[in-house]
């Protein structure tokens, strides 16, 4: 229902807005050593979106395997389709994924 997905919108906008509040004040601190943990994201974009603001964080994404495969390989389309636009990759910092860890069941 539209009440269920709003509820769902509304969180996932709140722990956003959560996260970049704690990298700003972090990143007017001067820090730049933080990692930042995902656990479960499924295939929200946050941590590849989040490392484009953020470069100066690790990001680091964890979940199962099939979903980060499928995610991976729809970023990697996206980005090959921004070098044949002549944009290129974007200069972030590597996405740590332990989405193809054979340590996962």
């Amino acid at each position: 229902s539209t009440k269920a997905l709003e509820g769902v919108w509304m969180r996932k906008l709140y722990m956003e807005n959560q996260v970049r509040e704690f990298l700003d004040n972090n990143r007017a601190k001067g820090k730049q050593n933080l990692q930042i943990l995902i656990v479960a994201a499924g295939y929200d974009t946050l941590a590849w979106r989040l490392a484009l603001e953020y470069p100066m964080f690790k990001f680091i994404e964890l979940d199962h395997p099939a979903t980060g495969r499928a995610k991976i390989k729809a970023m990697d389309n996206l980005f090959s389709k921004r070098l044949k636009k002549g944009t290129g990759r974007p200069g972030t910092n590597e996405i740590i994924s332990a989405h193809n860890s054979t340590e996962m069941p």
